[in-house]
């Protein structure tokens, strides 16, 4: 006689609780889940690969790695190559499925999504970021050198805020994270809200542009990493506010040209 759902038996280790929230159950997030958009996308039949010719099926060729499927021609393939247009198309799929659900699809990214593809999410981000960073004299007037200190701001001041928020949080938190997890949330969360804020760096228009956006950026920065560590919001924003201190003030190097008159 079948088991009914409700009268199974639970495992040993779902009875004791996981270490962290497990995966989402179908329609848990309403109308906008999008567990598509997360997953890797095998190929489920044999294909061609543009790269090297041999059929192949799974998502990437066996012999030479490339994205089977992911240009459809030998001449996309070159485009692809030098333009990332499949790349971009991923990336602002990615964006829009977590802008019209911010926090849900964070969430199911994150459970569904491997760290890879979050970091690539970051990646074109940051190059959004340094994009309207172009035309700022932040950090001197010299292009070479606001050049390089564009570079160094984020990389001294995010990399010393978040490298301080995660070891702080790691020893008050209820959820234990490992750094892998961290790194792929870091990379989501930061993917989606490095837009809006290089978008703060554009003259004229960034400072009214940042008093639109920066609350709702810091309402979702909160209510996210509150879910992470399975912690108040409150918690998390006062870790990261101290954590962020000494963020800005490691990133203050990067403006010593600007100061100096470069």
């Amino acid at each position: 006689m079948a088991v009914r759902p409700e009268h199974a038996t639970i495992p040993t280790h779902a009875a004791h609780g996981p270490r962290h929230p497990g995966p989402p159950p179908p329609g848990a997030f309403g109308p906008h889940g999008s567990t598509g958009v997360w997953q890797p996308a095998g190929a489920a039949r044999p294909l061609r690969c543009d790269s090297c010719g041999l059929v192949d099926r799974g998502e990437y060729c066996s012999r030479c790695g490339w994205s089977m499927g992911s240009s459809g021609s030998p001449t996309r393939l070159v485009a692809e190559t030098f333009l990332k247009v499949g790349a971009l198309r991923r990336w602002a799929t990615r964006y829009w499925t977590i802008l019209r659900a911010p926090l849900p699809e964070t969430l199911r990214g994150f459970r569904l999504g491997r760290l890879s593809d979050a970091a690539k999410f970051f990646e074109i981000s940051v190059g959004f970021y340094f994009l309207c960073l172009a035309p700022s004299t932040l950090f001197g007037e010299n292009p070479v050198v606001g050049l390089v200190g564009g570079a160094l701001f984020p990389l001294l001041c995010w990399g010393t805020t978040y490298s301080l928020y995660f070891r702080w949080m790691r020893r008050i938190a209820p959820v234990r994270r490992s750094s892998r997890d961290f790194l792929a949330f870091l990379c989501l969360t930061l993917g989606f809200t490095f837009p809006p804020m290089a978008l703060f760096n554009v003259p004229d228009v960034g400072g009214v542009l940042a008093l639109l956006l920066i609350v709702p950026v810091y309402v979702y920065l909160a209510r996210t990493w509150a879910w992470f560590w399975g912690t108040s919001w409150v918690t998390c924003a006062g870790v990261l506010v101290p954590c962020s201190l000494a963020g800005a003030l490691a990133g203050s190097v990067a403006l010593l040209p600007a100061l100096l008159g470069l």
